[in-house]
């Protein structure tokens, strides 16, 4: 399994140099063709506040999975992930657009 895709947020920077708080989502792809997401959000001093695997089969599960990690819409670390998944991963680019409704 290896890592195509990676994306972060980082918000805050105290004068003892810790981040106040941050997100950061990686997609894998296994050796058999599967999506697996990896989002970890942190408060304070690097403590993790959530660490949430999911697993898809298809880059519409991928996407499925994305959204509902990050409340129905992509932030910006799930945003530059999905991108450079799609960027990365020929079967994923023509579910690279962006609908405006």
């Amino acid at each position: 399994m290896g890592s195509i895709a990676s994306g972060g947020t980082r918000k805050g920077d105290p004068p003892d140099g810790w981040m106040q708080r941050g997100t950061e989502v990686t997609i894998y792809l296994t050796v058999k063709g599967r999506f697996v997401v990896h989002v970890l959000r942190w408060q304070e001093h690097g403590d993790v506040q959530h660490d949430e695997v999911r697993v898809a089969d298809a880059g519409e599960e991928l996407l499925a999975a994305l959204l509902e990690s990050s409340g129905r819409s992509l932030g910006s670390a799930s945003r530059d992930a999905w991108n450079e998944a799609c960027e990365k991963h020929e079967p994923l680019r023509p579910l690279a657009v962006e609908r405006l409704d």
